[in-house]
């Protein structure tokens, strides 16, 4: 069977420079591979190889002070960043530029699942003996359970 694939679109030199041109004034990725017929990926592989700095959509200055002020208030990220347009992550990577949140391993609190795993490396007994409660069997089951 024949598979029907689109064609590749391959850009002249001069509609590179116009799609970096068009980036530089401030057009998205998006709207330049519609634009363009390509790919997004190929829009970024023709922006690299001409060492055009990326934007990286975030907060800017006043916003990370806002974003900060918010969550010092007790607003979720989530909130915050639906506030301001972008996304959690946006707003993560600046509480953790102010030191609002931790981002070294080693100096974060244990998780249960971290701790879980402690348990089963030291009592492998008693971890085996929680997995069994967790899905106990019926009654009727549990009775004949090991004979034949």
């Amino acid at each position: 069977m024949r598979t029907v694939e689109t064609a590749q679109t391959f850009l002249t030199a001069v509609e590179v420079d116009a799609l970096v041109g068009d980036y530089l004034a401030g057009m998205g990725v998006k709207a330049l591979a519609e634009r363009y017929g390509i790919h997004r990926a190929t829009v970024f592989s023709h922006l690299r190889r001409r060492n055009v700095p990326s934007r990286r959509p975030g907060l800017g200055v006043e916003e990370k002070a806002e974003a900060v002020r918010l969550a010092r208030a007790g607003v979720s990220m989530r909130a915050i960043g639906r506030r301001m347009g972008v996304d959690r992550k946006a707003v993560r990577v600046s509480l953790v530029e102010a030191g609002l949140i931790v981002d070294d391993p080693s100096e974060r609190p244990l998780s249960s699942q971290t701790i879980g795993a402690f348990a089963d490396a030291r009592y492998p007994s008693t971890s085996m003996r929680f997995r069994c409660m967790r899905y106990p069997l019926s009654s009727s089951r549990s009775r004949s359970w090991g004979r034949t």
